[in-house]
């Protein structure tokens, strides 16, 4: 009865991510959140000598004609439009008309190893934050003889290992942890 459950909230919530996942790449290579080493696309309507696209620099930002460097990292593409319209404004054009687009995204992933029924390498979606659950889901769930009680996440961006308890994860009893780019999932064999 607890494997079939299992089964099924793997299935539900691999469903569930695989359609996120579609929406995502039709809509996140133009707008969105722009990430840091992202390549961006700025076009100032009639005013072709503005125009500039490239990939931002380590501090976030990308040098546009007039204006210099401007940090983009972290502002939404219309956000980024109203930024570069004002700083146009100020001096340089009467009514500048903005568009900024990603045009590439800088792949962020977590990888499954151990007793996982298709180990391997994930994408991270750029738009939301991917949890331990929804990874071991795009996994295909662990295997019949994995520790479930003692899986460990070492962080890529720090290093550390911790252990997490994913049956306490699926019965309520833990929060679900939100993964970061880097980070390596190893499920254990189970002892008998």
């Amino acid at each position: 009865m607890k494997a079939a459950f299992l089964v099924l909230l793997t299935l539900s919530l691999l469903g569930s991510f695989t359609t996120s996942l579609a929406q995502e790449k039709t809509q996140s290579n133009l707008t969105g959140r722009i990430n840091k080493l992202d390549t961006v696309a700025v076009t100032v309507f009639r005013e072709p000598d503005l125009d500039s696209s490239g990939q931002l620099d380590q501090n976030g930002s990308l040098s546009i004609p007039l204006i210099g460097s401007v940090r983009l990292q972290g502002l939404t593409t219309t956000a980024a439009e109203q930024l570069i319209e004002s700083k146009l404004k100020d001096g340089y054009l009467v009514r500048p008309q903005v568009t900024v687009r990603i045009s590439q995204r800088v792949v962020k992933t977590v990888s499954v190893v151990g007793e996982a029924r298709q180990a391997g390498v994930f994408t991270l979606p750029g738009d939301r934050p991917l949890t331990l659950t929804e990874v071991i889901a795009m996994a295909g769930g662990p295997t019949d003889i994995a520790d479930k009680k003692k899986i460990t996440i070492k962080r890529g961006s720090t290093g550390k290992i911790q252990v997490v308890n994913l049956k306490d994860i699926l019965n309520g009893k833990a929060q679900d942890v939100i993964l970061g780019s880097g980070d390596v999932i190893n499920i254990p064999e189970g002892w008998f």
